[in-house]
């Protein structure tokens, strides 16, 4: 654990308090936040801090928010809904989550539809299963719909 370092004025020792924390991993600005007053820095100074970073680029909600929704589609893992809980989780502000979620996109289906292949979905078991993890991962109902609608593959994919 990192200490302050006492000879520096509080304001220096809250930005290099700050840039560990961030060095560490990415952080929503409510994160940094939270953990710079665990740490002891007051309302003000944390604010100013904060301010800094984000007017310097180091803190971006937006961006955060971007990334990932783009990991999400990349990895193929999550729904729509399964990316606004963990951004909701995160802190991210809601007005970016509902910006980047806002965006229409057309992967969720082919994600969903990439799940449903690890599944005999002739099988009512199977279908099930897949129903559940579709929507515990936060995909509609009707991309979930759509994804039953997979099974008359007839040309083996």
């Amino acid at each position: 654990m990192r200490h302050p370092i006492p000879h520096l004025p509080v304001s220096s020792n809250a930005k290099t308090l700050a840039l560990d924390f961030l060095a560490g991993r990415r952080l929503t600005v409510e994160e940094l936040r939270q953990r710079l007053k665990r740490r002891g820095v007051d309302d003000v100074e944390c604010e100013e801090v904060l301010k800094d970073l984000i007017k310097v680029g180091l803190l971006d909600d937006r961006a955060y928010a971007q990334d990932m929704l783009a990991e999400a589609l990349e990895h193929g893992k999550h729904g729509p809904l399964g990316v606004r809980a963990r951004l909701y989780r995160r802190k991210v502000a809601p007005e970016f989550i509902d910006e980047v979620l806002g965006q229409e996109t057309n992967d969720w289906q082919a994600i969903a539809l990439r799940i449903a292949q690890e599944y005999d979905i002739m099988d009512e078991r199977a279908r099930q299963r897949l129903g559940r993890r579709l929507f515990r991962e936060g995909f509609s109902s009707d991309v979930i719909r759509r994804a039953f609608g997979s099974g008359d593959r007839s040309d083996g994919t």
